[in-house]
């Protein structure tokens, strides 16, 4: 399976998943940012209508002003 069927597989399967209360625990601590090596948007779903911004290598400018600047986001080591 190649990286462009393995990306639809896993949207596939994760469009009808939903987090949990572990996912609804992490968006309420108080931290400068959260790093998620997972594929789907579970944290950042937690967040509701205050969706932070959500940065990768892709990003990496951004992300490191962010960082610096101590304005909250979700860093993650997958591109979506």
């Amino acid at each position: 399976m190649g990286p462009r069927d393995f990306c639809s597989f896993l949207n596939q399967r994760l469009r009808s998943a939903k987090g949990d209360v572990r996912h609804q625990i992490a968006a309420r601590l108080p931290l400068a940012a959260i790093l998620t090596t997972n594929f789907d948007t579970f944290i950042e779903d937690a967040f509701g209508a205050e969706r932070p911004d959500v940065l990768n290598q892709q990003k990496l400018p951004e992300l490191m002003r962010a960082l610096q600047g101590r304005r909250f986001c979700v860093s993650t080591c997958m591109a979506r």
